[in-house]
């Protein structure tokens, strides 16, 4: 009996320990496949993640274009409110032109080309421009006005309107009692222009 007793303890073991190996193999069969799995999930989060922001990016971006589109033409008016990037000398000749329309003669003293005030110093710059004018009051008055209503954004820092005398005028005949009075205008005007 003692050798049947050993024999069928060695057998048991030999179950056991055969039950114990295929267990352990399928612990890890099975700890793999969750591995695998849970890995494929995440990388599909990611993938599903990614596609959603591509989405919304691709919405947004036809937003954009849309809204580019459409507000074309306000763009290009208010595009027409600044100096554009190369029209200073345009610029000059409209102001030379508005002069000339009021029976004056503009001369341009400076002209210099700076940074703009903190109002976008990376897309516009001031054009800084010194012009005097000589004439009738009226007309040098007329032009100092129909200078801030130019189609650009004006600021006029400073405008000096003074009597010339009779003699020191440009033209003046020996009778200034016979002349109109003349006047000078000195205006500093600042332009916003596109860099």
């Amino acid at each position: 009996m003692n050798i049947l007793n050993t024999i069928i303890k060695e057998k048991a073991w030999r179950v056991f320990l055969l039950a114990l190996g295929l267990n352990l193999l399928l612990v890890t069969v099975y700890s793999y496949l969750f591995v695998t799995v849970r890995q494929k999930n995440q990388r599909l989060a990611a993938l599903t993640s990614a596609v959603e922001t591509f989405n919304e990016e691709k919405a947004n971006l036809k937003s954009v274009k849309e809204t580019f589109s459409q507000t074309a033409s306000l763009r290009e008016q208010l595009d027409g409110h600044f100096i554009p990037k190369d029209g200073v000398v345009e610029f000059l000749d409209s102001i030379e032109s508005l002069g000339a329309e009021n029976n004056l003669a503009p001369q341009v003293l400076s002209v210099s080309v700076g940074p703009a005030a903190p109002l976008s110093p990376d897309i516009f710059e001031a054009v800084n421009a010194t012009v005097e004018v000589g004439g009738t009051w009226s007309d040098v008055y007329r032009f100092a006005a129909l200078v801030e209503l130019l189609p650009f954004k004006v600021n006029l820092g400073r405008v000096d309107l003074e009597k010339v005398s009779g003699e020191t005028a440009a033209g003046a005949s020996k009778k200034p009692s016979l002349l109109a009075p003349h006047w000078k205008g000195t205006l500093d005007i600042a332009v916003l222009k596109l860099k």
